[in-house]
């Protein structure tokens, strides 16, 4: 179709979001590490042989959680299961190869599997008194996983 974007363009819209996390982390890490920071001596050899010194002012708190939620909503997100953009990036980047029908099974079936593994997180949390929230949900990926073989549609945004 003229006018249509390629799978692949699809892709890098759909990484735009978790692309806005790296960059969010990286450059609060980075004002933390200037601005929290600037004075520290900095030993080459032993930069990640111990853990960084921990946060004192209200400034490094933000700037470090900022950073630390950041990156884990990135590598959350770039999971390949539905409805997280790694979901969208990886049927995507798949479908030219096997098929939007064959895609859409995959990463179902990913989606589905990182469901499962999920409690191996949550349980263990849960029974220490920490409260998560971890994705992906088990109904979609599910859903899409059983649709694909079944070649009903699945409610999917393009992207």
């Amino acid at each position: 179709k003229p006018g249509a974007a390629s799978p692949y363009g699809w892709a890098w819209i759909a990484f735009a979001g978790p692309l806005v996390n790296i960059v969010l982390a990286a450059g609060l890490a980075a004002a933390n590490y200037l601005l929290a920071r600037p004075l520290l001596p900095v030993d080459p050899d032993g930069l990640f042989s111990s853990p960084p010194p921990r946060p004192d002012t209200l400034l490094e708190w933000t700037l470090w959680l900022g950073a630390l939620v950041n990156a884990a909503l990135a590598i959350l997100n770039l999971l390949p299961a539905i409805p997280l953009d790694g979901g969208a990036i990886a049927r995507h980047l798949l479908a030219p190869r096997f098929g939007a029908e064959a895609a859409t099974r995959i990463v179902g079936l990913c989606g589905v599997v990182l469901s499962i593994l999920r409690l191996a997180v949550i349980v263990p949390a849960a029974m220490a008194g920490i409260l998560l929230w971890f994705p992906p949900s088990f109904r979609p990926n599910w859903r899409a996983f059983r649709a694909a073989g079944n070649k009903k549609p699945v409610q999917q945004h393009p992207a």
